[in-house]
C-alpha cells in the first residue's frame, strides 16, 4: 500500500510539458507588499488576465485583501509564492472566501501564506472561510499554510449545481493547517432537491493539522480518498472524519494530543438520497495521548438499508496512553467500535488484525457490532506499559 500511494501521488504532479511557461508577477498589476492597503483590485486583475499555461508568481511580502480573489475557467496555470508570502484578510473583510477557484484544470498553487481572522479551532465561525476550489480537475495545492480560519481553511468540492464538472484528481500534500475549523471536501451550500459529489480520487499526504480538523465529507457517491503521512495534533474535536466516501486509505498518520475522536467514519444526514459507501481501510496509523480511538458506524437510524456495508480493515495501527475520558458510558470506551442504527444491518467482511495497544489505559480494545458479519480479530498484541510484557488478546 505504501508504494501504491507513492505512485498515485507521484502521478498527480503535473509533468513538465503541463506546467506554465510564461510567468507574471502581482506586483506588475499595482499590488504591493507590506504598504497596509488593500491589493485585492490589483490580484483580480492579474488573476483575470492570466493567460492559460502561465504562472503568477506573489514575491514575498505580506498583501492586504479586503475581497475575495477569483479565478475562473483556466488551464494549466500556477499560482506560487516566495518564502514569506502572505495573503491576509483584513479587518474589514465582509466576503466569505479569501480565494475562489472555479472551473480550473491542471491549477498549482503553492508556496504561500494565508491568514484569516478566527482561531476556529477554538471556536467556530461558519462563513469565515480560506480557500475554495469548485469544480476542479488535476489540482496540487503544496507546500502552504493556511491559519485562523473560522470555518473551512481549504474547501475542494464540486459546484452545487446540477450541470456542474464534478471535481477530481487533487493532490493536497506538505500544506500546514492550523486553528481552522475543518479542511473538508464537502459542498457548503444546500441545494434544494439534489446532492453534488465531493471529490473524487483527492489525496491528503504529509500535512499538518494543528488544531484544525479535516473532514472527507460527500452527499453523493464520491470515489477514492488516500490520507497519508499525516499529523493531526491538539484538536479539540474529531481529528479527522470521512462521510460517504467510498475506498478510503488512512494510512501512516500520526494523532497526538487531541481529545475527540481520533477517526470518525459515519453516514452524512444531508444527503438526498442513499448513498453506496464502503472499502474503508485503516492501516498503519500511531494514535498518542488522546481521548478517543476510532468510531464507525454504519447505518442512521432514518435510513432504508438493504446490504450492510462492504469491507472495513483496520490492521497494524499502534495506540499508546489513549484515556477514553470523553464519555462516562462504558460502552463507549473502546479503542475501536462498530455501531449501527439498522435493525439488522451494519458492516460485511471486518478485518482486525496485528494492532497494538496499551493494556493499562483508559480505554478497552475492541467493541463490535453484533449485526457485524464475517469478522476476522487476530494477532492484535496488548503492551503493560508498566511490566513491559506483551500477550495476545484471545
Amino acid at each position: 500500500m505504501y508504494i501504491k500511494t507513492l505512485v498515485l501521488i507521484s502521478s498527480l504532479f503535473p509533468s513538465d510539458n503541463m506546467m506554465a511557461n510564461t510567468s507574471y508577477s502581482v506586483t506588475d498589476f499595482g499590488a504591493i507588499p507590506n504598504d497596509s492597503i488593500d491589493d485585492s483590485s490589483a490580484f483580480n486583475h492579474a488573476l483575470s488576465l492570466l493567460p492559460d499555461h502561465a504562472n503568477l508568481t506573489i514575491p514575498s511580502g505580506e498583501y492586504t485583501i479586503c475581497n475575495t480573489l477569483f479565478l475562473t475557467d483556466k488551464d494549466n496555470v500556477s499560482i506560487f509564492g516566495s518564502y514569506g508570502s502572505i495573503l491576509k484578510k483584513c479587518p474589514e473583510f465582509n466576503s466569505e472566501y479569501l480565494l475562489y477557484i472555479k472551473n480550473t484544470d491542471y491549477l498549482k498553487v503553492s508556496n504561500l501564506h494565508f491568514v484569516g481572522l478566527f482561531n476556529g479551532g477554538q471556536t467556530a465561525n461558519w462563513g469565515k472561510q480560506g480557500v475554495y476550489l469548485a469544480s476542479t480537475k488535476n489540482s496540487v495545492i503544496a507546500n502552504n499554510r493556511f491559519e485562523q480560519f473560522g470555518d473551512a481553511a481549504l474547501r475542494v468540492t464540486t459546484r452545487p449545481t446540477r450541470d456542474a464538472i464534478e471535481s477530481r484528481d487533487a493532490l493536497i500534500i506538505n500544506n500546514h493547517f492550523s486553528n481552522c475549523r475543518q479542511v473538508t471536501t464537502t459542498q457548503a451550500q444546500a441545494t434544494e432537491g439534489f446532492s453534488v459529489p465531493s471529490t473524487h480520487n483527492i489525496i491528503f499526504a504529509s500535512n499538518q493539522f494543528d488544531n484544525c480538523t479535516l473532514k472527507l465529507s460527500a452527499r453523493k457517491a464520491t470515489q477514492k480518498a488516500v490520507v497519508f503521512n499525516n499529523h493531526f495534533k491538539n484538536i479539540s474535536s474529531t481529528a479527522l472524519e470521512s462521510s460517504y466516501y467510498n475506498d478510503v486509505t488512512i494510512s501512516h498518520n500520526q494523532f497526538d494530543n487531541n481529545t475527540g475522536f481520533a477517526i470518525n467514519v459515519y453516514p452524512n444526514s444531508r444527503a438526498q438520497h442513499q448513498v453506496k459507501w464502503g472499502d474503508i481501510n485503516i492501516t498503519s496509523n500511531t494514535f498518542n495521548n488522546s481521548d478517543l480511538g476510532i468510531r464507525l458506524q454504519s447505518f442512521s437510524s432514518t435510513e432504508v438499508a438493504e446490504n450492510p456495508i462492504q469491507n472495513l480493515s483496520i490492521t497494524q495501527n499502534i495506540f499508546r496512553k489513549m484515556s477514553c475520558v470523553g464519555t462516562d458510558n462504558d460502552k463507549y470506551k473502546k479503542l475501536i467500535r462498530t455501531y449501527s442504527q439498522n435493525a439488522t444491518l451494519s458492516f460485511e467482511n471486518v478485518l482486525i488484525s496485528e494492532n497494538r495497544f496499551d493494556i493499562d489505559q483508559g480505554c478497552d480494545f475492541l467493541s463490535l457490532d453484533a449485526r457485524d458479519r464475517n469478522v476476522l480479530i487476530e494477532e492484535n498484541i496488548s503492551v503493560s506499559t508498566h511490566e513491559k510484557k506483551q500477550s495476545p488478546i484471545l
